[in-house]
């Protein structure tokens, strides 16, 4: 049994790792879908407050360490990525998340227009 409990130790702690990293890059990609979408409405509002909801969708969750949210609005475009660290549980274990979204904006079209 002392021989086994280490490796026993280890795999619970590995398993919990891997979900707090299954559950980072959740909270990520939730986010970057939230910005991406208050981005994409017709007259919606400008791509920093989009951005600034990104980031407000994080917040409200512990599971993403060092997150950045980045929004880029081109004429017909919207996309977002966040980036960030998942929490770590073993020291010295670094996972990088980074999940992207995109979307094209809202807007009136004519009948075969593109």
């Amino acid at each position: 049994m002392a021989v086994l409990m280490p490796v026993i130790l280890l795999l619970t702690f590995l398993g919990v790792q891997y979900s707090a990293y299954y559950i980072a890059r959740s909270v990520a990609l939730a986010a970057a879908q939230e910005a991406t979408t208050a981005a994409r409405a017709y007259d919606g509002p400008a791509c920093e407050v989009a951005e600034e909801r990104g980031r407000a969708f994080v917040a409200r969750f512990e599971w993403l360490v060092e997150p950045k949210v980045e929004t880029t609005c081109t004429g017909t475009d919207v996309t977002t990525v966040v980036t960030g660290v998942a929490i770590s549980v073993i020291p010295g274990l670094r996972w990088e998340i980074r999940q992207v979204a995109h979307g094209p904006k809202e807007r009136f079209t004519t009948e075969g227009a593109p």
